[in-house]
């Protein structure tokens, strides 16, 4: 009995202990500490953390906290909240509070400016161009203040400060060669000779041309001489001045009122008062040299004018050009422009985003700008968000945070590990690499490696895209970015640039469009990034009757500023108008997109043999970003990103103007673009009526008209690439 009791009670204390020892403890909870992390841009910073748990017996738990690691996490404080449940008992559970603190403690960063010779005889305030640019990864770009002191009779020394909202503060210092500017008075007729002794022509009534200014200069004994080269391919440009000529990688940039201008000597009007200087500069190394200066104290009206003639020697010769009157154009705009800064359609607002950052008409692009700070356009497909986000980037505001809805994560998450949208078409991935470039996305990356490849795979064996000039250019200035990087030879690319101009110069019209202004405007686009990137060896596309395409573009001019005839839809002439400012302006698409920095924890990286996304979180649901296909607006062009063409025929009318343009803007050298599969053009919703465009025929046409001259043209095009790679 002593027995049998004594197993009886160790059975019941067994019973009874057992189940006190297992639910007596709960989950632990490890790595909930703290978290000091520095804001990436004004939205906060994307922050991770490892915050583990472990049950009662050891096992490994899944602490559930919110917010959940690698969110975004405003300035600030915030507060991580996380619970562990036990797996034994759903009744026993732990829960641990952090913070995570978003601070700025990062000073602006300071660049050096470009410009430091500036036409002054006495330097008290810095022309805006002489700023160095400072940045600061939360307040974006940042003016700073300065003081200057007279170092020498021509040398400033100046001392710049930035400081943020958060008041980090950070200084630089900068030089400053200052040039006493002549006295000249101009006329508005000229003749000037060139390094062959050609003698051409700038004569209009009281229109007054930098080339004049050039020719005064030296005929007052300001400039003791200057050279000028009629090159074939660039046209007319300053090789030398006083002696001095610019190197393989210099050139004379040309500066009026310090601001740097976006046409050459032979297109640029000057006024009374105006200053001009030329500064040579290597846009290799983004340094300047030595300069002129002179300053417009009077001008000189002839009361006849002769006839302008072409006196031969090739490029330009001696025919007068017009340029499109911007300032004009940018007022028609203005005129169109809703109350609330928006224009009749997401399309027409983008496009017109794009040419008020080109020339900047004021109030105007302050009210679209703010409109497009609260704006949620419906988008449908991801060309639509790729124009939406450059609209964005053309007019400062971040596509990630800038405003309630990210438009990059769509463009990055229709990206299929070889190309972006539809794989039977390449518009969508032409128009990606311009936001994608300007959104922290760079050669090294995944996304913008493939996406070249697939585009230089769209080129057909005539050197076109899509069999059309507006594509070809559009093709032409993206691909022209992908030099260094990895996996594509620059002779690969070299080939495939020339063989995209030759196809563009032997389609070329012989008034110097491509059929309509539209496609004209986005070639014309293209040959300001070549300019910019080299602009040496950059052709100012001079067709086989003399003209270059910015005759064609403000031929399309109407005298309210608009451009296609005034009897055309509002919607069309905003359309064209918003293209044609773009490309007057000198400026390519990308020179007018601001730079952002991609939020850590985002994008498309390596994975073995695919690709994995990291995309941060998205506003947009990716199931809408399809290519739209079915809906056209007429047989051949017209997306809404796709090509140039808008909705109805062009009909040019002539406008008067100035003459003939030299070289524009410099950056780093140009780049260049290979064949694989044709691939077709997206069709896009388009609004009102739609004339199908006669430009292939004439397209045809001028090919089949190609005389000895325009083959030398073809072959200089082609070579000048081949030239520069080697």
């Amino acid at each position: 009995m002593k027995h049998s009791s004594f197993v009886g009670f160790l059975t019941l204390f067994v019973f009874l202990a057992v189940p006190i020892f297992a639910f007596a403890d709960e989950p632990t909870i490890a790595g909930a500490v703290d978290i000091t992390a520095e804001a990436t841009s004004s939205v906060g910073a994307y922050v991770t953390f490892s915050v583990t748990a472990a049950d009662t017996d050891t096992t490994p738990l899944t602490p559930v906290c919110s917010p959940l690691s690698g969110v975004l996490f405003a300035l600030g404080t915030t507060t991580v909240t996380c619970t562990a449940t036990s797996a034994l008992d759903a009744a026993s559970s732990t829960t641990e509070t952090f913070d995570i603190g978003v601070v700025d403690t990062t000073p602006p960063v300071f660049s050096a400016p470009s410009h430091s010779i500036i036409a002054s005889s006495t330097l008290t305030t810095i022309p805006s161009s002489a700023y160095p640019t400072a940045t600061d990864a939360v307040d974006g770009s940042i003016t700073p203040t300065y003081t200057l002191q007279q170092t020498g009779p021509h040398a400033v020394h100046v001392d710049w400060n930035a400081v943020d909202t958060a008041g980090n503060s950070s200084t630089f210092g900068s030089d400053i060669t200052t040039m006493d500017p002549a006295g000249i008075t101009v006329s508005d007729d000229c003749t000037v000779t060139d390094s062959n002794g050609d003698s051409h022509v700038f004569a209009q009534t009281n229109t007054f041309l930098g080339i004049c200014a050039l020719q005064a200069a030296k005929d007052a004994g300001a400039v003791s001489d200057f050279v000028l080269t009629n090159d074939p391919g660039l046209g007319l440009y300053v090789q030398s001045v006083n002696g001095i000529s610019a190197g393989a990688t210099e050139y004379w940039a040309l500066w009026q009122n310090e601001g740097y201008t976006s046409c050459g000597l032979g297109c640029l009007p000057v006024a009374q008062d105006d200053t001009l200087s030329l500064v040579l500069t290597d846009w290799m190394a983004n340094t300047e040299g030595t300069g002129i200066a002179f300053s417009i104290d009077s001008l000189t009206a002839t009361s006849s004018v002769p006839a302008p003639s072409n006196s031969g020697g090739g490029g330009t010769g001696g025919l007068t050009h017009y340029p499109l009157n911007i300032s004009s154009a940018l007022s028609y705009l203005a005129s169109k422009q809703n109350g609330d800064g928006s224009f009749s359609s997401s399309l027409l607002t983008d496009w017109a985003a794009l040419a008020f950052a080109a020339g900047d008409p004021g109030a105007a692009k302050t009210n679209l700008r703010d409109y497009l700070l609260s704006a949620r356009p419906q988008l449908s497909s991801v060309t639509d968000y790729e124009r939406h986000a450059m609209a964005l980037e053309a007019l400062g505001i971040n596509p990630y945070s800038g405003t309630s809805v990210d438009y990059i994560t769509p463009i990055v998450s229709a990206f299929d590990g070889t190309q972006i949208g539809d794989p039977n078409l390449d518009n969508d991935d032409i128009f990606a690499v311009f936001p994608l470039l300007r959104a922290g996305y760079g050669p090294s990356d995944t996304i913008i490696q493939k996406v070249a490849a697939f585009i230089l795979s769209a080129q057909r064996p005539d050197g076109s895209w899509d069999g059309s000039a507006d594509m070809t250019a559009a093709a032409a200035q993206a691909v022209g970015l992908f030099f260094g990087t990895p996996g594509i030879k620059s002779s690969t690319l070299g080939q495939s640039l020339g063989k995209a101009q030759a196809y563009l110069v032997l389609t070329q019209q012989a008034d110097a469009s491509w059929g309509s202004v539209d496609s004209t405007s986005w070639v014309q686009t293209m040959i300001n990034s070549t300019y910019e990137g080299d602009p040496t060896r950059a052709i100012p596309y001079t067709s086989s009757g003399g003209y270059i395409p910015g005759d064609a573009i403000a031929r399309a001019q109407q005298s309210d500023g608009g451009v296609r005839p005034t009897t055309d839809s509002v919607d069309n002439r905003v359309w064209s108008t918003s293209y044609a400012v773009t490309a007057a302006s000198g400026k390519s698409w990308l020179a007018l997109l601001q730079p952002f920095s991609r939020p850590s924890a985002t994008g498309i990286t390596s994975s073995g043999g695919g690709v994995s996304e990291t995309a941060a979180t998205s506003t947009v649901s990716t199931s809408s970003l399809q290519a739209a296909t079915s809906t056209q607006a007429i047989a051949t062009t017209t997306p809404v990103v796709a090509t140039s063409t808008p909705i109805e025929p062009t009909v040019s009318t002539s406008t008067p103007g100035v003459a003939s343009s030299t070289t524009s803007t410099a950056k780093p050298p140009v780049q260049k673009i290979v064949p694989k599969k044709t691939v077709a053009k997206k069709i896009t919703a388009a609004p009102a009526t739609t004339t199908p465009s006669s430009t292939t025929g004439n397209q045809t046409a001028a090919a089949a008209n190609v005389d000895s001259g325009l083959l030398k043209k073809v072959l200089y095009s082609i070579s000048s690439f081949f030239a520069w790679l080697f």
